[in-house]
This record gives C-alpha cells, sequence and structure tokens, in this order.
C-alpha cells in the first residue's frame, strides 16, 4: 500500500504558540499519523479522500508534543470520514 499525505497549513487557533514550538507540533503531527495510518489494517474500510481542508474540532493538550498528537488524530479521524471529537 501506498500512502501520500500532504500537508500544506496547520492552523491553531487560539493557542498563542512560540514560533520555536511550530517544528515540535509538525513533528508530532508527522509521528502519530505515520504511527495510525501504519496500524490500519488494508481492509479496514479505509477510503483514500483528497480533501482541501479539515476542520479538526476542538483539542486539548497539555503539551506541545502532545498538541501535535492530539491533531493528528483529529485528522486521522476526519480522513476516515469521521467526526473529529467522536
Amino acid at each position: 500500500m501506498k500512502i501520500q499525505l500532504r500537508i500544506d497549513t496547520v492552523v491553531l487557533d487560539g493557542l498563542g504558540l512560540e514560533s520555536r514550538h511550530s517544528a515540535v507540533v509538525r513533528d508530532a503531527i508527522g509521528a502519530e499519523l505515520m504511527r495510525l495510518l501504519a496500524q490500519t489494517p488494508p481492509d479496514a474500510g479505509f477510503t483514500p479522500r483528497r480533501l482541501k481542508s479539515v476542520r479538526g474540532g476542538t483539542v486539548t493538550a497539555t503539551t506541545v508534543d502532545a498538541l501535535g498528537t492530539v491533531t493528528a488524530r483529529a485528522l486521522y479521524t476526519a480522513l476516515r470520514g469521521g467526526e473529529p471529537n467522536e
């Protein structure tokens, strides 16, 4: 299975993150998405989707790493066709 994922922009409103945290959040999003996609069996009903944008819903996190992780989980849920806060 070949997976291509391109994320041009991640907007996290209302957090007031410092610019030095952007790489940490980006890396955490990438790592969690790779983990989630790697554990998804090919027959799990995952339908390839091309999305222009995804609203991630409300996320709660206490660290910058956790913010990336919960953001990735919301994105993964949306890519699978669900609502981010299910």
